[in-house]
Formats: structure tokens, C-alpha cells, sequence
């Protein structure tokens, strides 16, 4: 599955490190248009941005403290991948994202 809005969304309003914005991509290729959800595992993430799956973790908490993604389960050894949620980027003002404050992961 491609989600090509979400993919726009991010070359469009991303404006953190590159190595940021290649993780979100490469997340991006495989999430839902309408959950903005997707399940790529650490060595999928790491071999489409050039990294390796330890560095490809830090990039994913570095975007989790940033507030653009959400862990919603998973990636402990035994239950798969992570499911991550990328936040709206688009009409937010920088430094705010939709899971500042409390708010829920969409869908």
C-alpha cells in the first residue's frame, strides 16, 4: 500500500532534518491515506532511508518527541512491527502537532 497524499503531505509541510523527512517517507509508503497509519518494520525503514535499524530506531523517537508520529503498539520482540500514526502536518502551525495536548490517534 502507497499513500500518496500522505507522502505529499510530508515533502509539502515537513521541515525537520532530512534524515527525519526520509523516515517519514519511507513510513509514509506504507501507511493508509485515511488512518495515516502503517506497520513497516525497523529493517524495512532502515534499508529504504540508508541506515542502520538501531539509528532508524532513534530517528523514530526523535519524530516521537517531536510530536509528527505516535507508537501505537508493538515492536517489543514477539509482537511485530510497531503501528506508527503520523499526525496532520499540513495547516498546523510549526512546533504544534495533533498529539500535543492529549488529543487522540485518528482512526
Amino acid at each position: 500500500m502507497v499513500s500518496i497524499k500522505l507522502i505529499v503531505e510530508v515533502f509539502d509541510y515537513y521541515h525537520g532534518p532530512h534524515v527525519r523527512k526520509l523516515w517519514l517517507l519511507a513510513l509514509a509508503e506504507a501507511a493508509n491515506d485515511d488512518s495515516r497509519a502503517g506497520w513497516p518494520s525497523r529493517r524495512l525503514l532502515a534499508d529504504r532511508i540508508g541506515v542502520s535499524e538501531s539509528y532508524a530506531s532513534h530517528i523514530a523517537s526523535a519524530l516521537v518527541a517531536e510530536g509528527v508520529i505516535k507508537r501505537d503498539g508493538g515492536g517489543r520482540k514477539g509482537q511485530g512491527a510497531t503501528r506508527y500514526v503520523v499526525a496532520p502536518l499540513n495547516g498546523v502551525p510549526p512546533g504544534r502537532t495533533l498529539f500535543e495536548g492529549g488529543d487522540d490517534v485518528p482512526g
